[in-house]
């Protein structure tokens, strides 16, 4: 049975001689050519504001209208739903200050142990396509299907670990993994070619599981097909 990194190298022979050399610019190219980005300025600014990754229940202007409708339930389970909701929306906030503080080495860092993560999931499960993962993780979601997340932020720091370990943290991840891998690893042009492709690949598949309404998952990274 192929593997996931004979799907890497067949998949993804359009943008081998983009990522063969190590400019900036380049990675630029790249960019502007494999995703639907008008103006790169805003695509690399997203993460200025990490609400941007966020799902609409989950923002600022529309979280406490939203968790109210179950702070007002007469029904104690969903009010206990809602508590549950209100917990992941704290951890996500907290999650997000802490990835919003670090350097850009780190973010590569992490990235990087992320996209390693997830190859070895892929490859355990032998899933080389949209249409097996979506079958492996029924849509539930795509950040941390097979722990590959809780894998990642378990090698870091215990005091970052408290931040990220979470539910919330993985939420968060859901919108800006995608975003993450594309911008650190994938369009980067210090990274080796080899791990680039590895990247736009687990990239696409978060695109193509990214429909309907969890399209925030892959607002900052539709692709052109």
């Amino acid at each position: 049975m192929k593997t996931i990194f004979h799907k890497i190298l067949a998949t993804t022979a359009l943008c081998l001689a983009a990522v063969g050399g190590s400019s900036c610019q380049q990675g630029v190219s790249l960019l502007e050519e494999s995703l639907h980005v008008k103006d790169t300025a805003a695509w690399y600014a997203a993460e200025n504001d990490m609400t941007n990754f966020y799902d609409v229940s989950a923002i600022p202007a529309v979280r406490e209208s939203y968790l109210n409708d179950f702070r007002q339930s007469s029904d104690a389970s969903t009010r206990a739903f809602g508590r549950e909701r209100e917990q992941i929306i704290r951890e996500m906030d907290a999650a997000a200050t802490l990835i919003s503080s670090m350097s850009q080495a780190e973010k590569e860092a992490l990235a990087m142990a992320y996209l390693q993560e997830y190859i070895e999931s892929l490859d355990k499960h032998h899933i080389s396509d949209s249409a097996q993962l979506k079958d492996n993780n029924r849509n539930k979601n795509i950040s941390n299907w097979d722990g590959m997340y809780t894998r990642t932020v378990e090698r870091l720091s215990q005091e970052k670990q408290v931040l990220l370990n979470t539910k919330g943290g993985a939420r968060l991840m859901e919108g800006y993994g995608g975003y993450m891998l594309a911008r650190y690893v994938a369009f980067n042009p210090k990274i080796d070619a080899s791990m680039r492709r590895k990247a736009l690949f687990v990239v696409d598949l978060w695109n193509e599981c990214s429909d309907g309404e969890n399209g925030y998952r892959s607002q900052w990274i539709r692709r052109k097909h």
